[in-house]
């Protein structure tokens, strides 16, 4: 999956999740987009929603708090052209229909909420728009996440479309404490998805989880953005990750990277030179004289490799000595015939 510039297939992408961080105010909302592309993110996502569509008109404290945070059409096209001109990958979760839609004239991926991942109509629709699909899997069973991919997947085969799927690991508690992670899922994610990228939603306060999330092998880390911490009193903030902690995040996710390597065993090149010094050669065993059939019981193994090396029996068995060897000395080829 593309996200910005990365290829998940081999780098790490970061996702700023701006989420409602921004509180309904435009302008926050774009610099929050432009301070995430700064600290390193690859993109940058939001949530949109009709508050008529999303939310029972009887949890009136829930509603309260959202009407405050909705941004209207108009404004989300205001973000993406924001995004847009700065070269910034954009994207959102809606949690209606009708929010999709609007989005389906800006957003080239897609983002389903862990809460949604039994909203069948939700899913069938944005599958059906053909764009690259991101899904949460917070508080879902393996058989849940199993019938959603498979329902994906099988609308885009119908509509002879291939765009790419990630699956976040995601625990839907805010914040997420550390014992209920569960990293290894990430694990059997790649074992059951194999084809799909898979990565890791973080709802923990810091970065070190995001972290261990990519040693288990993520390839998405989404995480919480925003302005200030104590910004006010929505629950968001807190969790979230500010600028230099976003900045923090990507330089050692990069580190990291690198320390992981691309899982080919082999003899790296800062450790050739070690090479030869730490492996063994056949020495004499004791004082052998020319002539002498050299037995197993004749030979040591001794660092460095300068000789023969102590995996090649065959070339020093049942050979005969040309010249007389000392205890300890290296045998070397041109000493048998």
């Amino acid at each position: 999956m593309k996200i910005g510039k990365v290829d998940t297939k081999k780098q790490v992408a970061l996702v700023a999740e701006i989420g409602n961080n921004h509180e309904g105010s435009v302008s926050l909302a774009e610099e929050l987009i432009g301070l995430a592309n700064e600290a390193g993110a690859n993109a940058v996502k939001f949530q949109y929603y009709k508050l008529d569509l999303y939310v029972d008109k009887s949890n009136l404290e829930r509603r309260e708090q959202l009407k405050k945070y909705a941004l209207s059409d108009f404004e989300v096209e205001k973000l993406f052209s924001f995004a847009n001109e700065r070269g910034v990958h954009l994207f959102a979760t809606p949690f209606d229909l009708d929010s999709a839609s609007v989005l389906s004239r800006h957003a080239k991926t897609f983002k389903i909420a862990s809460g949604d991942i039994t909203y069948t109509q939700l899913i069938e629709y944005i599958s059906k728009l053909g764009r690259d699909l991101i899904i949460s899997t917070g508080a879902s069973s393996f058989d849940e996440v199993e019938m959603v991919i498979n329902l994906i997947e099988s609308i885009w085969k119908l509509n002879s479309k291939e765009p790419d799927l990630a699956i976040l690991h995601c625990v839907s508690a805010y914040p997420a404490k550390y014992n209920a992670l569960n990293l290894r899922v990430i694990g059997e994610f790649k074992k059951r998805f194999p084809n799909h990228t898979i990565g890791f939603s973080d709802h923990t306060v810091g970065i070190e989880s995001a972290l261990r999330a990519v040693a288990a092998g993520a390839y998405i880390v989404e995480k919480h953005f925003t302005i200030d911490k104590e910004y006010s009193k929505f629950r968001d903030h807190a969790l979230s990750c500010d600028f230099n902690e976003l900045k923090e995040l990507r330089n050692r996710i990069s580190e990291l990277e690198e320390e992981l390597g691309n899982g080919v065993k082999g003899a790296h090149e800062s450790e050739i030179s070690n090479k030869k010094i730490i492996r063994r050669s056949f020495a004499a065993a004791q004082n052998l004289h020319k002539g002498q059939v050299i037995r197993v019981e004749n030979l040591i193994c001794l660092r460095p490799e300068s000789g023969i090396p102590s995996n090649d029996l065959k070339s020093v068995e049942n050979k005969t000595l040309i010249r007389n060897l000392y205890k300890g000395e290296i045998i070397q080829l041109s000493d048998l015939i």
